[in-house]
């Protein structure tokens, strides 16, 4: 399996996206699983490519970055990342449809990953 880190401009965007390159989502109100912020992905099939399993990154797809300032208590800051952040873990050698390819990124250090 692949995890193949994808970061789109907004939630709207990565369904959209995800859509086009012909990944099912149940509706929203169909996922089952709430979080404090909104639904998160359930995972998605592509047509005769296997399952291929996406993580809304901590639900949101909000990742939080330090900003190297520090609060009262000596913790650091934390400051929203740009864009909506989804994993998706694939088998190896599936082929990334177009829509998703201009949306790959290659963090250094991943917030989020599968266990």
């Amino acid at each position: 399996m692949n995890t193949i880190f994808l970061r789109f401009a907004d939630r709207s965007e990565a369904l959209a996206l995800l859509g086009a390159a012909g990944l099912t989502v149940a509706p929203e109100t169909e996922t089952g699983t709430e979080t404090g912020t909104g639904p998160v992905l359930p995972p998605l099939v592509m047509t005769a490519s296997g399952p291929v399993y996406p993580d809304l990154v901590f639900g949101t797809g909000i990742v939080a970055l330090p900003t190297g300032a520090l609060d009262a208590d000596g913790l650091p800051i934390l400051a929203p990342a740009e864009g909506c952040h989804v994993n998706l873990l694939a088998p190896d050698g599936w082929p990334l449809p177009a829509p998703l390819a201009g949306r790959v990124v290659a963090p250094a250090s991943p917030a989020c990953v599968f266990a």
